[in-house]
């Protein structure tokens, strides 16, 4: 009897520790790792939360036991004081705000040059030193975010107008007036999301930003002074569609108002995820240039990670940097699902881009790696946020002076040489 009972336990042992072998085998070849364990917080720009999100969920599945949370913010880039960093290990923030973000909280940050040496190769110059402090990398570069025209197809079919002829800004003004005449109708051709924004855009066009490579105010170049007189003339023409009531831009193309304007990546993919009604009703090209065979490329707005200094979680933090540098079917299927162009180039030679995609009938997501390919990089400084708020501040001031706009741009100059001066970094 007992040397039955001693059979039955040694039975029972052997079918638990098969099991449990069988388990941690079955989780080998999945690929599961329950040994990496800890807890990360994520600091998110609300644009980037649900992206951010499908890497955790992701990330999740292979270490389930990594808690990961996201806290979504509306302004991460500046937080009222460093108390707010102490429990966030990430922080996701626009690459317009970036090097503000390092120069401000620089004790905060971690170099991350150990982990990001490998993949570098997978990045432009640029991105990399838009994460760069000091010579040191502190972030990793997500995405980018491309800019292209969107036309209502319908109107330019009423009016006998093909998309390629629209070649220059000329072009465009010209097209408004002959659309709302020939239809007698009252449509607008831009939308002015804020008062800054197609300021930002145009000067972009003209590889130009709020400061030059001195580290300089540009607001008196003569590329701003182009750009600024395009502008006076598309409110002159009545082409620009003005708001003030948050409207996204979605509901204003529901609205039928807007006959054309200028849209990102991110909201092509909007467009078509949230209007399905406007499907084969819209047309996209390049943004027109100043000038015949002008530039007609630009990207802006992108998104980068940037890594908190926490001892304790570098392990943490560098495991899922990692997960994120190596799964590039994630970064495809994020770009063409959610219009978010990953800042790795590897991706812009996948044969999947090369697919027409029905809305537009458009192969639109290799338009839109085209565009990204042939931008120029802009410089954000530092006081880019004061700088900004400034010109938003002045701007009205500009479009609304009918002669010689010169001392009062020689006077915003000033100011925000003044700015950049008492930055903590010149660049």
């Amino acid at each position: 009897m007992n040397n039955k009972k001693l059979f039955m336990v040694f039975t029972i042992c052997l079918t638990i520790l098969f099991s449990i072998g069988c388990s941690k085998k079955r989780e080998l070849l999945q690929g599961i790792d329950k040994k990496l364990k800890g807890k990360i917080n994520i600091s998110v720009s609300k644009e980037r939360v649900g992206y951010i999100s499908k890497y955790v969920e992701e990330f999740n599945k292979i270490y389930p036991n990594v808690e990961i949370h996201i806290k979504q913010e509306n302004s991460n880039y500046r937080p009222s004081d460093e108390k707010e960093l102490e429990n966030m290990d990430i922080v996701v923030i626009k690459n317009e705000y970036t090097q503000y973000f390092l120069n401000n909280f620089s004790k905060n940050i971690y170099n991350i040059e150990e982990i990001i040496s490998p993949y570098k190769g997978n990045f432009s110059n640029d991105s990399i030193v838009g994460v760069s402090s000091n010579n040191k990398i502190y972030g990793m570069p997500l995405d980018k975010n491309p800019y292209i025209m969107v036309y209502r197809k319908d109107l330019l079919d009423k009016c006998n107008i093909k998309i390629e002829d629209i070649k220059t800004w000329q072009d465009h003004i010209n097209v408004s007036k002959y659309i709302n005449k020939t239809l007698k109708g009252n449509y607008k051709f831009l939308w002015e999301r804020d008062k800054s924004y197609l300021y930002k855009v145009m000067l972009s066009q003209l590889s130009e930003g709020y400061v030059d490579s001195n580290g300089k105010s540009t607001i008196a170049s003569a590329k701003s002074i182009k750009v600024l007189d395009m502008i006076k003339k598309f409110k002159s023409e009545n082409v620009i569609l003005q708001d003030n009531s948050n409207a996204s831009l979605i509901e204003k193309i529901r609205t039928g108002i807007l006959g054309a304007t200028i849209c990102s990546a991110n909201e092509i993919s909007e467009i078509m995820n949230k209007l399905p009604e406007m499907k084969n009703k819209l047309v996209v090209s390049k943004i027109p240039a100043f000038e015949a065979g002008g530039n007609r490329d630009i990207s802006m707005n992108g998104y980068n990670m940037i890594f908190l200094n926490k001892d304790k979680n570098k392990d943490l933090m560098a495991t899922f940097s990692e997960f994120i540098l190596n799964d590039e079917k994630l970064q495809l299927q994020l770009y063409v699902s959610k219009g978010i162009l990953p800042a790795n180039t590897s991706i812009y030679k996948a044969e999947e881009l090369n697919k027409n995609v029905d809305y537009f009938n458009e192969k639109i997501w290799l338009l839109i790696v085209s565009i990204q390919k042939e931008s120029k990089n802009i410089v954000y400084p530092a006081s880019y946020i004061e700088i900004d708020n400034l010109i938003k501040k002045n701007i009205n001031k500009i479009y609304d002076n009918n002669g010689d706009i010169k001392p009062l741009l020689k006077s915003m100059e000033n100011n925000i040489n003044n700015i950049i001066n008492e930055s903590p970094s010149k660049s």
